[in-house]
């Protein structure tokens, strides 16, 4: 079954069948509630991710995804090595939740511009113990704005995770830039990114 079959089965999967396949103890009550098993599926291009994964703003699908490497120069400016990239099903929620305005078309834009596209990037680290691993990739999409993408590439996880995205105006763009240089952050910039 190829990962394509695997994703229509489990948008036909009703929600109740998905969260029954694993109960648990709670340890502190001894009371029995659902831990469903969380299901990875590796998918060839951001293009891949079925749109009701992107916009689960209900968090009922434990889905997490893997997209392909990114290009060298970007991982080798994040160390991130030739680590995929994991997308949590967390992460679905918590971007449709806080970015509800994006469409999944609009969040597929972002994330592909962002991670995978030949435009120019700029990649700044956070600063500071919580965020030491992670960066801010963003990729110009005209006069418009940044698509930006955080990631985490802590080198104790098998892969690279994104942990949100969002459209960015150009000028929000260049003052949060500025804050986090301010900081202590370099950026880098890539001007040509080879796939």
């Amino acid at each position: 079954m190829t990962s394509k079959d695997l994703i229509k089965n489990l948008i036909r999967i009703n929600d109740s069948t998905l969260s029954e396949r694993g109960r648990v103890f709670d340890d502190c009550s001894g009371h029995l509630y659902d831990k469903p098993e969380r299901v990875v599926i590796s998918v060839d291009s951001v293009r891949d991710i079925p749109d009701e994964f992107i916009t689960n703003s209900q968090n009922q699908k434990e889905v997490d995804f893997i997209l392909p490497k990114l290009p060298s120069k970007v991982s080798s400016e994040i160390g991130s090595g030739n680590k995929g990239v994991r997308v949590k099903h967390n992460i679905f929620y918590k971007n449709a939740k806080n970015h509800s305005n994006l469409t999944a078309d609009k969040s597929k834009s972002i994330l592909q511009a962002a991670l995978y596209s030949t435009k120019h990037k700029e990649i700044y680290q956070g600063q500071g113990i919580r965020y030491s691993n992670r960066y801010w990739v963003s990729a110009d999409i005209g006069n418009s704005g940044s698509a930006l993408v955080v990631l985490d590439a802590n080198p104790k996880k098998s892969e690279v995770e994104v942990v949100g995205w969002r459209w960015q105006e150009k000028r929000k763009y260049e003052r949060s830039k500025e804050k986090a240089v301010n900081e202590g952050a370099s950026v880098i910039e890539i001007k040509e990114v080879e796939l």
